[in-house]
């Protein structure tokens, strides 16, 4: 990795260059089979699991790119432009199937991409307790191979207010897109490898309280996302990334508190809530975490407590709820030594680990395994 930086308009504007190179090897040999979802035919899987998977890649990046910063009157306005060329090479890929036959190996065929980009960001005084906040953003996405170009244009509008000496509120309006992954299009469906790019827009409130003892927020927000990318349905011939056809929305609700007893002790607690369209999670909908700070002369301690609510994970698999506790305490005999001791997990309650069982493909399920290992370090 190579990188060269030059500043200029007081340190407010910059001139960006950078090369990054990676080399990655990989071989797995596995007599019952991998599961290398690019190359598997569900009609043919004899042929087309591969016993053995070797390859060895080069990713090399170059990003150019120049930004500036300046006033107008209560306008602070930032501009920015880039260039990005990012090339996949493939020096060598071989698989073998499980019956000894080679497997045709070209995942997607792309093999580079071009990244133009354009940025505006202005912000608005109006006065030392109100700003108003504007951010445009467009992306011009060229690929090479049977992908089709795109354009995108990313948004945020958001407003910030100081009402008082203790009290604020902050509110945004966000639309953003996620382009997919080399890793997503590799291992994309077949019948679909240009894949779209996710877009979401999401709106948020946030009112903070605080004083010299206490500090409260009060976080909303409410999300959609649309082009969604996920794992296909195998019960309906998808094997790999596909673009969901359903619109994703959801909302989350988060309440943080904090109350300074003095500088050196204190209590924090985050409870959250969240809920989406589809009713299916894969991590729990609801939770809440406590955690303490104390000093006492030269001793410290610290207490955390997680919870997490049960939840049946894809609509598939029910996850019990868990709390999860951790305990630590330190003791600075001088200045350049200090002793620590910490627990984790000491309840041995921490929330079970959901995985795929694609032994068969024609019957992937889902199972946990306990997560419940105390430490002591």
């Amino acid at each position: 990795f190579i990188s060269l930086t030059k500043h200029f308009n007081d340190n407010k504007g910059k001139v960006y260059f950078a090369i990054d190179k990676n080399e990655r090897k990989f071989k797995e040999v596995n007599a019952e089979g991998s599961l290398v979802l690019p190359v598997i035919e569900l009609a043919d899987m004899l042929s087309t699991i591969p016993k053995s998977y070797e390859e060895d890649l080069t990713f090399t990046k170059y990003d150019f790119s120049i930004s500036d910063k300046f006033n107008i009157d209560a306008h602070e306005i930032f501009l920015s432009s880039s260039l990005k060329y990012k090339d996949y090479k493939v020096n060598e890929r071989e698989l073998v199937s499980l019956n000894g036959s080679l497997i045709p190996n070209d995942f997607n065929g792309m093999e580079s991409e071009s990244i133009i980009s354009l940025m505006a960001s202005d912000n608005y005084y109006f006065n030392s307790d109100n700003l108003f906040i504007i951010d445009f953003k467009f992306d011009k996405y060229i690929k090479s191979g049977n992908f089709n170009d795109f354009s995108e244009v990313s948004s945020r509008v958001g407003f910030v207010s100081t009402i008082n000496a203790n009290f604020g509120i902050k509110a945004f309006a966000t639309k953003s897109f996620m382009p997919p992954s080399m890793y997503e299009i590799d291992f994309a469906d077949k019948d679909n490898k240009d894949l779209k790019a996710e877009s979401k827009k999401t709106y948020s409130i946030e009112g903070v309280y605080e004083d010299e003892k206490n500090r409260l927020s009060l976080y909303v927000t409410r999300f959609e996302i649309k082009d969604n990318i996920a794992l296909g349905e195998l019960s309906q011939g998808e094997l790999g990334f596909v673009n969901a056809d359903e619109k994703f929305t959801g909302e989350a609700i988060s309440l943080d508190y904090t109350r300074k007893f003095d500088n050196q002790n204190k209590l924090n607690i985050i409870v959250y809530k969240l809920n989406n369209n589809k009713n299916v999670y894969q991590s729990p909908s609801e939770g809440a975490t406590l955690k303490a700070f104390q000093t006492v002369e030269n001793f410290r301690f610290y207490e955390e407590l997680i919870f997490k609510n049960s939840y049946k994970y894809g609509d598939i698999i029910d996850i019990d709820e868990s709390y999860n506790l951790s305990l630590g305490a330190s003791y600075d005999y001088s200045k350049d030594l200090t002793l620590s001791i910490k627990g984790e997990n000491l309840f041995e309650d921490c929330m079970d680990i959901v995985y795929a069982d694609r032994s068969n493909l024609a019957d992937i399920k889902y199972k946990s395994i306990e997560n419940s290992d105390r430490r002591v370090i």
